[in-house]
């Protein structure tokens, strides 16, 4: 069969334009399948091509994609069907190629793109899965660069912006600085904002073989202490590890956060929270796992007032990720780091 545009969630599995297509299909997360777009009128038809571009996804098109869960407040949540055939519809989940039935969406968001499931893609009568072109997970995490945790109590909170900001600060000192998103939903153009400023390498959970998190648990973890024993092995001098979403919610950022072989290695914690109440939160439920907060910022602290507030509320340092340099911040990364 042959396709007519691939998303960027195959940036790690190489497809070609023409494919072998079964019609027979295992409902399993990550498996690949393709589908034929049936509208492009009042929906969300965005699609993440390959280089990262943001385009468009057409009528007609056939693409191909693959099977994954979504839970994003704001947006849409979508789960992987129990069963398929070819004819059934399922949903662009996400613009990078995840696909799922839906679950609930927020009307403000739109609606998702239908698409006709056409067959599953096969490699010599075996189904293709994201994890086929992955990076072999690990069970533990010995040794590792120091990690600096970014954080948030709600997407669409700032998280990419900071880690951005700490990227420069330590390539400016010459410091070979690493990034992984170890939470959230795959995502390919946030990982050229983190690029673009020096980050090297840059990993998410689609180069482990999840096109999200919000899956098993344990399977979570070991990806993501995968990513980690793979930049460790360039042997940066830091880690920016954000996690995509909020510290609550199904995208098992708490379980991340207790697991011993990543926790153990976070040197500084940056929560990026939209007000008082959840800075509050935030603080209660890192505190609990021996997490001290760094630096509080996001919506919180872009009004003076407000930072100063929480500082005084909370004991923790507030500034705006609106401030080009963000000294406060830098300051306590260069003390808690010793750099």
């Amino acid at each position: 069969m042959r396709l007519t545009k691939i998303p960027s969630i195959f940036r790690r599995l190489t497809l070609d334009y023409d494919v072998e297509v079964s019609p027979t299909i295992d409902c399993r997360e990550g498996n690949v399948i393709v589908a034929q777009s049936l509208s492009e009128q009042n929906v969300r038809n965005h699609l993440e091509f390959l280089g990262g571009r943001l385009g468009t996804l057409a009528k007609g098109d056939i693409i191909p994609g693959v099977l994954g869960k979504r839970r994003a407040s704001r947006e849409l949540s979508g789960d992987i069907p129990t069963t398929l055939q070819v004819g059934d519809i399922v949903y662009m989940l996400g613009s990078t190629g995840v696909f799922g039935e839906i679950a609930s969406h927020d009307p403000a968001y739109g609606k998702a793109t239908p698409l006709k499931v056409l067959g599953s893609v096969v490699h010599d009568g075996i189904p293709l899965n994201l994890c086929d072109a992955a990076i072999p997970w690990c069970a533990a995490l010995s040794t590792s660069a120091p990690l600096i945790a970014v954080l948030a109590t709600a997407m669409d909170t700032g998280k990419t912006t900071v880690s951005r900001k700490i990227v420069t600060h330590f390539k400016a000192q010459c410091l070979k600085v690493a990034y992984a998103k170890l939470t959230g939903l795959a995502y390919q153009g946030e990982l050229f904002k983190l690029k673009d400023f020096g980050a090297d390498p840059v990993l998410e959970c689609a180069d482990g073989g999840l096109p999200s998190t919000c899956g098993d648990p344990t399977q979570v973890a070991q990806m993501a202490l995968g990513l980690l024993t793979e930049i460790n092995r360039g042997q940066p001098d830091v880690i920016i590890a954000e996690f995509g979403a909020g510290i609550l919610g199904e995208y098992n950022v708490m379980h991340l956060l207790k697991e011993p072989d990543l926790k153990d290695h976070i040197k500084a914690t940056v929560v990026a929270a939209n007000d008082a109440v959840s800075a509050w939160g935030a603080k209660e439920l890192l505190g609990r796992l021996g997490l001290p907060i760094t630096l509080i910022t996001g919506p919180v602290a872009n009004n003076q007032t407000e930072a100063k507030f929480v500082t005084a509320l909370l004991g923790i340092p507030a500034e705006s990720n609106l401030n080009q340099e963000m000294p406060k911040l830098m300051e306590s990364l260069t003390t808690v780091l010793g750099t």
